[in-house]
């Protein structure tokens, strides 16, 4: 079970639609209990809100926007916006009760401190819930040649070595540059692309070279290696 807690004034607000009112609510979900910032995607909002339009639901959040609702901009690299939850200031007032109006002791409607303590950990609020971290988190992950499937015809100890090697020279190879190295290697036996990369990394190469001699009807038989410009001449990372 989840709890929502949000403010009055987002169910009394009688600007609000049903579809702004659906999407205020699911921002309010995000919050965490000493912030007003959140950070959903458009795919986890879409989910909450059962609307599956993306484009529609950043419309409702600029329109939420307009009516002082929230503040929206960018965050970072990770193509979200970030959303500052906050109150229309003509709503703050509107909802409380008359000065005049005392409360019974018995009836004070604060809950009770103990039904505080009874809450199971797992409904107490996080600055974000689990499946928006894990989003976020697949977003950032980067590609990592040496655990890219390699087809039966690679030598799978001397492509990694090659790998950790180029990693740590700060030049990780990137996905297209692994699948055109791995079809390049294809052409040579084990013992050939065991070589290959032996010369490379003993000779400080940023790419891969035919070995010398090589005359087995290779398609580098008439040409030399193909020149990677982003390291330089004499190296290949194509």
């Amino acid at each position: 079970m989840s709890l929502l807690i949000a403010p009055l004034e987002a169910l009394t607000d009688s600007r609000l639609s049903d579809s702004e009112r659906r999407v205020l609510l699911a921002l309010f979900s995000f919050r965490g209990k000493s912030t007003n910032t959140v950070w959903p995607s458009l795919e986890s909002l879409a989910e909450r809100t059962n609307i599956h339009d993306k484009p529609r639901i950043s419309k409702l959040t600029s329109s939420l926007a307009k009516k002082g609702w929230l503040t929206k901009k960018k965050r970072g690299f990770t193509g979200c916006n970030q959303y500052e939850l906050t109150v229309p200031a003509n709503l703050v007032n509107s909802t409380n009760l008359d000065a005049s109006t005392n409360l019974e002791q018995d009836t004070n409607s604060k809950l009770a401190n103990y039904t505080n303590s009874n809450l199971a950990e797992s409904t107490k609020y996080k600055e974000q819930t689990n499946e928006q971290t894990n989003e976020q988190t697949n977003k950032r992950k980067k590609f990592d040649a040496a655990f890219t499937d390699l087809p039966d015809g690679i030598l799978k100890t001397s492509w990694v070595e090659w790998c950790e090697y180029r990693k740590s020279k700060a030049k990780p190879i990137s996905q297209a540059a692994a699948t055109k190295q791995i079809n390049f290697l294809l052409d040579y036996s084990f013992e050939d692309q065991k070589a290959i990369v032996d010369t490379s990394i003993s000779n400080d190469y940023q790419g891969l070279f035919p070995p010398k001699g090589a005359n087995n009807g290779s398609r580098f038989n008439n040409q030399s290696a193909i020149i990677d410009k982003t390291y330089g001449p004499g190296a290949t990372d194509f």
